[in-house]
């Protein structure tokens, strides 16, 4: 086991969903579905496009109107479409009554959400998928929110970085460091057994510090040097740069480790017995994050993108927002349909990590079976309007 301080009892998304598995017998029921709960006639026609949907604000909202109950695991930047879409009425122009989308604190807990029916799609990490499978509780990816590994290696700026600068003299300068995660046995976690499996290490070679889900409290960490580095999502990498407490050590979305670019990270899961339930509104919400990822991307709505975000994280740093808003732009897609090389390079760092073992789920099991691409006209595999 590495060395470790201050760390909290860890939650293990694996044990939740077992957990709830034997509670509700594997099944789960929608609350909320109203008097759409069926999903039935009435919806709005698939767009053309993402891009056409996004832009057509003249069209009114389906008469039948579906409770649909989404929650998501934190305030990372994952998770900023949905916020968008609740925001910019997206939601609302599809004929779905989505209402405040609760932060639960951790994907475990969006996990017991799912499997005890409290929701109909969670928000969490791609991680989140492959454990409800390991669980026994079927479920897809609905919908891909950030298509980067958006966790980053930050250091201080008395850190001394290798001079050669290649990707793994930079991983083994960490070797003995005191190396400051959100919590012990998460993403970042596994982000370091990803890279250390390459160069012969393990996390046993560094200090693994609890600093908790706090990004003020982590620069903090860093400033005081309570530790030599953090292990931690954005937009923390961007407040150390804003704060001038260090620089970003390695970054996948910058680039930095080739093997990860373009993963599937941030999205969107459902159990397959509720997506069965209740079709038609999943194809509206895939519908309405569409848009939002649209809205994200559109360079006339910049000033408006980054007012949202800014209210979204807290963020009260001009620099901090500009340097959020420019990786944002590399990292949200431009359509939620997750795509092959997205899931392969995902099931390549669960393997590498130890996350996964076996054969993994097929990309059509994954997406069930291109849910989101048949809800947009996108043909499975690609992120391209079919023809």
């Amino acid at each position: 086991m590495p060395k470790r301080t201050h760390l909290a009892l860890p939650t293990l998304l694996i044990a939740a969903a077992l957990a709830v598995a034997g509670c509700s017998s594997g099944k789960s029921t929608s609350s909320g579905s109203g008097g759409g709960g069926g999903g039935g006639g009435g919806g709005a026609s698939l767009p053309a496009s993402p891009a056409a949907s996004a832009s057509d604000t003249s069209s009114s909202p389906p008469k039948d109107q579906i409770s649909f109950k989404v929650a998501q695991s934190t305030k990372s930047i994952a998770y900023f479409p949905i916020d968008v879409a609740s925001k910019m009425g997206f939601f609302e122009k599809e004929g779905l009554k989505v209402g405040d989308v609760p932060v639960l604190g951790g994907d475990s807990k969006v996990a017991a959400a799912l499997g005890g029916g409290s929701i109909d799609a969670g928000a969490g990490v791609i991680t989140d998928f492959f454990n409800l499978q390991k669980a026994g509780l079927q479920n897809s990816v609905v919908a891909t929110l950030v298509n980067a590994f958006y966790v980053d290696i930050i250091v201080g700026s008395d850190f001394k970085v290798p001079s050669s600068g290649s990707l793994d003299d930079k991983i083994r300068a960490l070797k003995g460091k005191k190396i400051g995660v959100p919590a012990p046995g998460g993403g970042g976690e596994a982000f370091l057994n990803y890279m250390f499996s390459g160069v012969g290490m393990t996390t046993q070679d560094i200090t693994l510090v609890n600093l908790g889900g706090s990004g003020a409290g982590a620069v903090a960490a860093l400033k005081t040097h309570r530790v030599d580095a953090l292990d931690f999502p954005q937009p923390v990498a961007q407040e150390v740069v804003a704060n001038d407490a260090g620089s970003i050590y390695i970054s996948p979305a910058r680039g930095d480790i080739p093997a990860l670019k373009g993963q599937a990270h941030g999205a969107v899961m459902a159990l397959n017995s509720d997506i069965e339930k209740k079709p038609e509104a999943f194809k509206r919400f895939v519908k309405a994050l569409a848009d939002a990822e649209t809205f994200i991307h559109d360079p006339a709505q910049s000033q408006k993108v980054q007012s949202l975000f800014a209210d979204y994280a807290g963020i009260q740093d001009k620099k901090t927002l500009q340097a959020v808003y420019e990786i944002m732009l590399k990292e949200i897609p431009s359509t939620p349909v997750m795509t092959a090389q997205g899931y392969a390079a995902a099931v390549n760092f669960h393997q590498t990590a130890g996350l996964i073992k076996g054969t993994p789920p097929s990309y059509d099991t994954a997406t069930s079976s291109n849910l989101a691409g048949r809800a947009l006209g996108v043909a499975a595999g690609s992120a391209s309007p079919s023809s």
